[in-house]
């Protein structure tokens, strides 16, 4: 069984909006009363059955990982947020099964010649590295990096597409974070044009359009289960796929080379990146190729290897890609 580590908390407060964090989970969100919270809330988005696993899930994690709350309240905070987490992936897992059944079979019913190791750097699908800055638009840059690898695989032609026009002409609040199928609605509807054209400057601004060219870059995106063997088929095969992982460890923040596989890190999904491939390490085994947005004098040029096969850092609970 897997459980869920809360990262900390840095702010106390009585009410906190996630449709902000999750825009595809608006209707999610709690309020507490005295410092109470009412489980009655949340037992509007699960069934009977579904709210006592998680109930007992989370009482397991607090045996589990030894933990202890001041007061009811603190308890409260941290209890949300155990249920919004499995809120989200019960969200993902249900768009999962919309996705059309002969697609799915197409991709995943047959054998396919799937390759040991594949880098699509080395293709012309991965733009260059940006840095995200004091902004948690994390979203939109993995969101926006695996349209321009869907488009570069359509097109033949890599483009950096603007983060910055998502953030502005989306629904507001963009730094405060977001969900990387917000950014594939939006690309999706309006059209994206590119950095040049409408550079990222880290910070919410007035959407402005006029007068840039805008590219038609996608027809839909898939959401894939969790099973990092199909992850694996589709990167290797079809291409980048964006994911969301638990970013919270100073180890993560520190990491300069080499295959993370921390093993405190846990499935608390707080930042979203993209897999570009994967390989194999003679000594250290099989392993994901990532790409960040801290800029290139984090990690391995801006990059990072982690752990696979294992779900390390919940890095195989919400995959999604988008196909242009």
């Amino acid at each position: 069984m897997n459980y869920i580590f809360l990262f900390i908390i840095l702010i106390i407060f009585i009410k906190f909006n996630y449709s902000k964090y999750f825009p595809y989970n608006d209707k999610f969100s709690f309020e507490v009363k005295n410092n109470e919270l009412k489980d009655n809330l949340i037992s509007k988005y699960f069934n009977n059955s579904e709210y006592e696993k998680i109930n007992y899930d989370w009482k397991q994690y607090k045996r589990k990982f030894k933990k202890y709350f001041k007061n009811s309240s603190e308890e409260s905070i941290h209890k949300m947020e155990f249920f919004n987490i499995q809120n989200i992936i019960k969200k993902h897992n249900e768009l999962f099964k919309k996705v059309n059944q002969n697609e799915d079979t197409r991709l995943f019913g047959r054998n396919i010649s799937v390759p040991l190791s594949i880098d699509w750097r080395e293709h012309n699908r991965v733009s260059p590295i940006q840095n995200q800055k004091d902004c948690g638009s994390c979203w939109i840059f993995a969101a926006n990096s695996a349209i321009e690898g869907a488009y570069a695989k359509k097109t033949g032609n890599l483009y950096s597409f603007s983060v910055q026009q998502v953030a502005d002409c989306t629904y507001g609040n963009s730094c405060d974070g977001g969900w990387m199928t917000t950014a594939y609605r939006y690309g999706k509807i309006r059209g994206l044009t590119t950095t040049q054209e409408y550079p990222y400057i880290g910070k919410d601004s007035k959407c402005n359009l006029k007068g840039k060219k805008i590219f038609h870059v996608i027809k839909k995106w898939i959401n894939l289960s969790k099973n990092e063997e199909r992850l694996k088929k589709v990167v290797g095969t079809i291409g980048p796929v964006a994911v969301a992982i638990d970013a919270s460890l100073l180890s993560f923040k520190n990491y300069k080379s080499g295959i993370y596989d921390d093993p405190l890190c846990t499935n608390n999904l707080d930042h979203a990146v993209l897999i570009i491939g994967y390989g194999i390490d003679p000594v250290f085994g099989k392993y994901w190729i990532v790409k960040n947005s801290w800029g290139t004098s984090w990690g391995e040029k801006g990059y990072f290897k982690i752990k696979r096969g294992v779900n390390q850092c919940g890095i195989g609970e919400v995959p999604s890609y988008p196909i242009a």
